[in-house]
């Protein structure tokens, strides 16, 4: 796109032979740099925590329980020369209610210790990628075009294979076109291999 020289491939180049962005000579394009940054991982323990008190008062009313009267039946036999029967009722003597006084609570407290852990490790890698001039976009250094993922030999954007050339294709190499996805594919929106079309 762009490109004022001869065979080149990518954007603005003026020289021949060239692939990537802005080249002026011939035959460049090859250069890049990746740098990756490695620190230890990252604890963060927290415990989150409270505690909580809830203070009562108040007050259980008296409890009486009142016993009813009763009556026992009582039946007495006796037999001396003849036969005397007695019987009828025994009262039992009465009885006053059983009463449990008033209960007081009086700042009485229940409460709980409430915590909670969290752990979490930031893991330490950081990739830095300082393209060259070939690799514009953010492409890798043995690729040309813009925004192609870690593949070689690429050219385009978007494409995450080695050897392809075209827009947004995946998953395999040798391909050319848009979204396309396998190996040996050309066209457009093609999955599966060795394949030629449009879908």
């Amino acid at each position: 796109f762009a490109n004022a020289g001869n065979i080149n491939t990518g954007f603005a180049n003026t020289g021949d032979r060239n692939f990537g962005a802005f080249n002026l000579g011939d035959s460049q394009g090859a250069d890049g740099y990746h740098i990756p940054i490695n620190f230890p991982a990252i604890p963060i323990n927290l415990v989150g925590g409270t505690n909580s008190t809830i203070p009562i008062t108040g007050y259980i009313d008296p409890i009486t329980v009142s016993i009813p009267a009763m009556t026992i039946p009582v039946r007495f036999s006796m037999t001396v020369l003849i036969t005397i029967t007695i019987s009828g009722n025994q009262a039992v003597p009465a009885m006053g209610p059983i009463v449990v006084n008033q209960i007081v609570l009086n700042n009485l407290a229940v409460g709980a210790n409430i915590s909670v852990p969290f752990q979490m490790n930031l893991l330490g890698q950081l990739q830095l990628g300082i393209p060259g001039p070939s690799s514009f976009g953010g492409s890798s250094a043995t690729t040309s075009g813009f925004f192609n993922g870690n593949a070689s030999n690429t050219s385009g954007f978007f494409n995450s294979n080695d050897w392809s050339s075209g827009l947004a294709n995946a998953n395999g190499a040798w391909t050319s076109g848009w979204y396309n996805s396998g190996t040996l594919l050309s066209g457009v929106q093609n999955l599966g291999n060795a394949i030629s079309g449009i879908a």
